[in-house]
């Protein structure tokens, strides 16, 4: 009797097996939907152009689906960012100096009058190298030739004549500070972060280690209303040990571009 219920056992077994063969699935093979949803059933973010809130500043990026995972989708960033002016004045005096560079308050403590005499003996020595290295052949060849070239601004003509009628370090450093002063530049960076599928209408990216100059872990949210085209980012910073800075969060969105005022009559490039 047993040996005759094995059988009918083993016979059951089989036809399960074939039954499940013909369906092309057992149960435990199916997909899970919710797990990796079909490819064309994600709004995938394709262009990112976000601004900083009253800055002169943007991030614009192209994004591709990932090929290998439709949960994920690389965006290609370019960082954009208009600088105001920083003028920096040459210190004539000690007071000015350590206003200039705190760093050297220790050293003046040290000995004042030992600080104060050393400083104003490199101070002449500056005056008398400076100015005629400026007017020197070869740098007055050099800037009457950028005077000739028809493409130069009249500010910046103006700018360049101004260099060669100097004649003392002071009249050269207010010329140079003035031109600072009205001189913005222009930082352009690029980077690339690849995004994983949240839900409808978010994405996100975690950085697993800080970086390696900042001691600091960053995260981008892509957000959007409705799964449509139009996303803000907020960006997330947390520094780790080292740190020298604070947690914050940055939103960029789409709704505070893309037009600036500038306070500059120059862009420098760096």
């Amino acid at each position: 009797m047993y040996q005759y219920l094995q059988k009918i056992a083993l016979i059951f077994t089989v036809i399960l097996v074939i039954s499940s063969v013909k369906s092309g699935y057992t149960a435990s093979s199916q997909p899970n939907k919710n797990a990796n949803p079909p490819k064309q059933d994600i709004e995938y973010p394709l262009i990112i152009h976000v601004y900083k809130k009253y800055r002169a500043e943007s991030l614009k990026a192209w994004c591709t689906p990932d090929p290998l995972n439709a949960r994920n989708v690389d965006c290609a960033f370019t960082h954009k960012r208009i600088n105001p002016p920083k003028p920096v004045r040459m210190p004539y005096t000690v007071e000015d100096a350590i206003k200039a560079d705190p760093s050297l308050v220790a050293e003046f403590r040290k000995n004042p009058s030992a600080f104060k005499k050393e400083f104003e003996r490199n101070l002449k020595i500056v005056e008398k190298e400076i100015p005629s290295g400026l007017i020197s052949s070869k740098v007055r060849i050099k800037l009457e030739k950028y005077l000739n070239d028809p493409a130069m601004g009249p500010k910046l003509k103006r700018y360049y004549k101004r260099l060669l009628s100097a004649r003392t370090l002071k009249e050269l450093s207010d010329i140079q500070y003035y031109h600072e002063s009205q001189t913005c530049s222009l930082y352009i960076n690029t980077f690339n972060l690849k995004f994983r599928y949240i839900r409808k209408g978010q994405w996100l990216f975690q950085q697993e280690t800080p970086g390696l100059w900042s001691n600091v872990l960053k995260s981008y949210e892509l957000t959007s209303k409705n799964g449509g085209s139009l996303w803000t980012l907020t960006e997330t910073r947390v520094p780790t040990q080292g740190a020298n800075e604070k947690p914050s969060q940055t939103v960029w969105s789409w709704e505070w571009g893309g037009e600036y005022e500038l306070h500059c009559d120059f862009i420098s490039f760096f």
